[in-house]
């Protein structure tokens, strides 16, 4: 038996076989932030989306078609006379070539598994919009993930400490269906 082996192994050796791969480059869609702007680089091509530069915390994500591009940038601004920064989060629509600004000062965004739906979080309040209407889902949210069919969350909160006790930690289950 081990002469049966040393005997493949030096085959091996001598007419080694080649492995040939073919990709296929077409239809690769890819977005992603360079020196402070956006870009897209779809099949061989790269196309900066933004015109001023900006600081953009997250990598930019894909909606569930293809067709549109949520990112985010931070901006200042000012409240009560006082410089703060703001985390906007925006849509890029592939099609018409616009950016539209959806709010003011979103996080940890997520598209829906199933349509062109975005959660994200807004000081603990878990919010969706279909870019015509926002809906509150549930306060007190600290992370969050889409169930698969894009029907409802699983959710999870910070636990406090209380005079009575620790505060609930389960992990709450949201259902949201859109119209």
């Amino acid at each position: 038996m081990a002469k049966l082996f040393h005997i493949l192994v030096i085959l091996c050796l001598i007419f080694p076989s080649n492995i040939y791969s073919e990709t296929n480059t077409s239809n690769v869609k890819v977005a992603f932030i360079r020196d402070g702007y956006l870009w897209v680089k779809i099949d061989d091509k790269e196309e900066v989306l933004t015109v001023e530069k900006a600081t953009y915390p997250y990598p930019p994500l894909w909606s569930f078609d293809g067709n549109l591009l949520l990112y985010q940038k931070e901006v200042e601004v000012l409240v009560n006379e006082h410089k703060q920064t703001s985390n906007q989060l925006w849509v890029y629509d592939m099609k018409t070539k616009k950016h539209s600004k959806i709010f003011y000062d979103g996080r940890y965004p997520k598209w829906s598994p199933t349509e062109n739906i975005v959660a994200f979080s807004d000081g603990g309040v878990l919010n969706v919009s279909d870019f015509k209407k926002f809906y509150t889902i549930a306060l007190g949210v600290n992370d969050y993930e889409w169930q698969p069919d894009g029907k409802g969350f699983i959710a999870s909160s910070s636990a406090s400490l209380r005079p009575d006790g620790w505060m609930d930690q389960s992990c709450p289950v949201y259902d949201f269906y859109s119209e």
